[in-house]
């Protein structure tokens, strides 16, 4: 009896180390197994609807092309990773409005037009403005001089393409033959 209780423990002995060798042949397969070929799975795997969506945008963007975003994301979140341009016209993009799956986002250039300054000493001056632009909007585009009467440029209306603007000097302001101009003084 002793022979088969020797024998008996011998055998439990072997399963043991058969186990232990083979957990650590599978510990050792799971940690250099990169994980890229097993699909990941999300915390709410009952979902039939995946959660990405493929959209493009084209146009005035530095990089056009094929976007994968989430569902639930806005016009103005792809705009935004495709960085519009300095010359991007936005105003007739939807930006708050979602995106749907297999959208595709034109974004145009901002059209220009070529209007003319005619200064008060004769100089005739080209500029390009967007075409949308205004009287109002003329001192923020162009840097005049002190000099220079800007309250004609109060009027809202838009600027017309080929528009030759003239422009003249407060009343307030003389011109000298050797300073350029100076304010009046009252004593004269």
């Amino acid at each position: 009896m002793q022979k088969n209780e020797n024998n008996l423990l011998t055998q439990e002995w072997l399963v043991i180390v058969f186990l232990i060798i083979l957990l650590i042949i599978l510990t050792l397969s799971s940690h250099s197994f990169d994980g890229q070929s097993v699909p990941e799975v999300e915390k709410n795997s009952h979902n039939l609807v995946k959660s990405d969506m493929e959209v493009f945008i084209e146009g005035e963007v530095e990089a056009p092309g094929k976007y994968l975003v989430k569902r639930g994301s806005k016009i103005e979140d792809l705009v935004a990773l495709a960085v519009p341009k300095t010359t991007a016209d936005l105003k007739g993009v939807k930006l708050k409005n979602l995106l749907k799956k297999g959208q595709c986002i034109k974004v145009s250039c901002i059209k220009m037009i070529k209007i003319y300054l005619k200064f008060y000493d004769g100089k005739l001056e080209e500029l390009t403005v967007p075409k949308s632009s205004k009287f109002t909007d003329l001192p923020i585009i162009y840097s005049f001089k002190e000099e220079v009467d800007v309250s004609k440029f109060m009027k809202k209306r838009l600027l017309k393409d080929g528009e030759t603007i003239v422009v003249n000097i407060k009343k307030n302001f003389k011109i000298s033959s050797k300073q350029g101009f100076s304010p009046e003084s009252k004593n004269n």
